[in-house]
């Protein structure tokens, strides 16, 4: 486990998207630190989430709202923090259908958080947590730096949002700082689902283990006055570059799926997300979060013999293979012939 930096004064801390696993990730880690400043989660009010916070229920104080509707909740928790990390989101594989409940979410979440920051006296640094959805369809230019102009992919309601959101973030009173983290990898990392199917497999993806993703997010308030106001890509570095392709062959074959026929156009050709970070290394020169290699990722899930049972139980099913490819949407569209989707897939 990374340490978290050594901070005289641990600040107050309010975790809004708590519930989200890499929300979870913190918790957990603030309370195996035991960490000396108070901590605050607010997420939708739910029977998981009520469940998950009652385990922690000596060490936080927890809110719950709708944070498109709720505002005197937000700002109730407010109090007395030094420190909001924004992880809330509406969930990526559902923004592609519901574009109202991503914006409701993602965009008037923000703002009013925004707003109720904005409100008390304590002045707390914000850092949102966005995505590399951002830059859209990096293909043919996979080297991506912060300063280089988003544009989402097409019908990407995440990436919109997303860039809706930042500007809202950017536009504030109280001092900000933006991460644009690339996949982050968890053990049991679950790649199921028509997400699996949209990226193509010449994509080149930069990705982050979770646990250097939440030393990247805590010990950022040690160093506030170095990020404070800036937009930063968060990876792993080079340690952690794959093509989405060979990253899949591995994966398949840790999960003994490497014999498994893949059906031709499965996968989407264009109209996707991720890329080489360029200035990836500007944060952790500041930060040194670094402790984790995609090397060490496929090693430790290769160690937990029960780990690749539940995976690949979840990602093909009883019949082999059957399960997952039926989820794919560019197969979809290409068997039926639906020129529409054809053109935002091949």
């Amino acid at each position: 486990m990374n340490t978290i930096s050594n901070i005289s004064n641990q600040p107050n801390i309010l975790l809004v998207g708590a519930a989200t696993r890499l929300g979870q990730a913190i918790l957990k880690r603030l309370v195996e630190t035991n960490w000396s400043g108070k901590i605050v989660v607010y997420d939708n009010k739910t029977g998981r989430n009520m469940s998950l916070f009652d385990k922690y229920r000596e060490h936080i104080t927890t809110y719950y709202g709708n944070i498109s509707q709720d505002a005197d909740n937000l700002t109730s928790a407010l109090k007395e923090i030094d420190f909001v990390i924004d992880l809330h989101h509406f969930p990526r594989a559902k923004a592609f259908k519901k574009l109202q409940l991503a914006e409701e979410i993602n965009v008037d979440g923000t703002q009013n958080l925004v707003t109720a920051i904005e409100k008390v006296d304590n002045n707390p640094l914000l850092l949102y947590v966005s995505s590399d959805s951002v830059y859209g369809d990096r293909l043919s230019a996979p080297m991506i730096s912060v300063t280089d102009p988003v544009g989402p992919s097409l019908g990407d309601y995440d990436a919109i949002t997303r860039i809706q959101a930042e500007k809202v973030i950017r536009g504030t009173s109280t001092e900000w700082i933006i991460y644009r983290p690339g996949l982050t990898l968890y053990p049991g990392n679950s790649l199921g689902g028509a997400e699996l199917f949209r990226t193509p497999l010449s994509t080149r993806l930069e990705m982050i283990y979770y646990e250097d993703l939440v030393s990247a997010i805590l010990n950022a308030y040690e160093q506030r006055n170095s990020l404070w106001n800036h937009t930063y890509n968060v990876g792993g570095g080079e340690e952690c570059r794959i093509i989405y392709g060979d990253f899949l062959k591995r994966y398949f074959a840790i999960l003994g799926m490497d014999q498994v026929e893949i059906p031709s156009h499965c996968f989407a050709e264009r109209n996707s997300i991720g890329g080489y970070f360029a200035d990836s290394d500007e944060l952790n020169n500041i930060l040194k979060f670094r402790k984790h290699t995609l090397e060490q990722f496929f090693e430790e899930m290769k160690k937990s013999r029960t780990l690749i049972k539940k995976v690949g139980s979840k990602l093909f099913g009883s019949i082999r293979g059957k399960n997952l490819f039926s989820q794919s949407e560019p197969l979809k569209a290409y068997k039926t012939g639906e020129k529409k989707k054809m053109k935002y897939f091949f």
